[in-house]
């Protein structure tokens, strides 16, 4: 089989065929196409997205069960663009609806999402990413005092909250990371016990060197970025959170000597 392009339909079970109807075309926005088009075993409406996919609604008798077994529900999620979500979200709120997010603490900057339930229970997330999602960010926290060479051993991962930032120190010294999750702006936290950061909100990992140690479909996904770092004549380092450097790869040559005068060689990357 060659890989699918699209939706075609999705078929849902209903007990109120008209109910459903004023749900779906009414609050929903979708648009109907007609009824009893389609050979089912029951009454049948067919509405359409604006997107074209299809949603068949099927009465049949007796209630609905919307619920699978160890789960809160079965769901199902639909796009719009932030203006679009906006307005739905106040349209909504103004006929009283109840909505709200069931995983808020999960979402990334920039994605937002709301839970509608038909009459049924069926339930949908409406969801949108904004361009925060995936805009380059930040601390702007000026330089951060990340205490002494002498201060750490070999393994070491350390967190600077005002600077949204780990200072690593492997083998080879010394690399400052972005926590920001170059996927949609997620922070990543350091998993020690299974030595990798890990991004909460869609599962993305990195190693320490910041290289993305993820599965399909995040494979992909860009290092986490870095912050310049200098080691003064004293052995104290401080980085620079007012710089991004953006790499496509994590080398070698992104760590910096744990060396008295050593500092990244900002040259190399694309400085933001």
């Amino acid at each position: 089989m060659g890989a699918i392009e699209g939706l075609s339909h999705l078929t849902l079970h209903v007990t109120d065929l008209t109910r459903s109807e004023d749900f779906y075309g009414g609050i929903l926005g979708l648009d109907p196409v007609g009824r009893d088009l389609v050979s089912e075993d029951g009454p049948n409406s067919l509405f359409r997205s604006a997107a074209g996919h299809l949603v068949l609604l099927v009465e049949v008798p007796g209630p609905v069960e919307p619920f699978r077994g160890k789960t809160t529900s079965i769901h199902h999620a639909w796009y719009l663009t932030p203006e679009q979500h906006a307005a739905a979200v106040a349209r909504l709120k103004a006929m009283g609806m109840p909505i709200g997010d069931t995983r808020e603490a999960m979402r990334a900057m920039g994605q937002k999402s709301f839970d509608v339930y038909d009459p049924d229970g069926h339930r949908y997330q409406i969801q949108t990413v904004g361009p925060e999602a995936y805009q380059i960010l930040k601390p702007s926290a000026g330089e951060i005092d990340c205490g002494n060479i002498a201060d750490y051993e070999v393994g070491d991962v350390r967190s600077f909250n005002d600077g949204k930032l780990y200072l690593v120190r492997s083998e080879n010294g010394f690399a400052a990371l972005s926590r920001w999750c170059t996927h949609m702006n997620g922070l990543v936290q350091w998993k020690e016990n299974h030595w990798h950061f890990y991004c909460p909100y869609h599962k993305a990992t990195f190693n320490r060197a910041g290289a993305s140690t993820s599965h399909f479909p995040f494979d992909t996904l860009a290092p986490l970025r870095l912050h310049p770092l200098a080691i003064a004549k004293d052995g104290s380092i401080r980085v620079d959170t007012d710089v991004l450097l953006i790499r496509k790869k994590a080398e070698a040559l992104d760590v910096v000597p744990a060396t008295p005068g050593a500092a990244t060689d900002t040259s190399r990357y694309e400085a933001i």
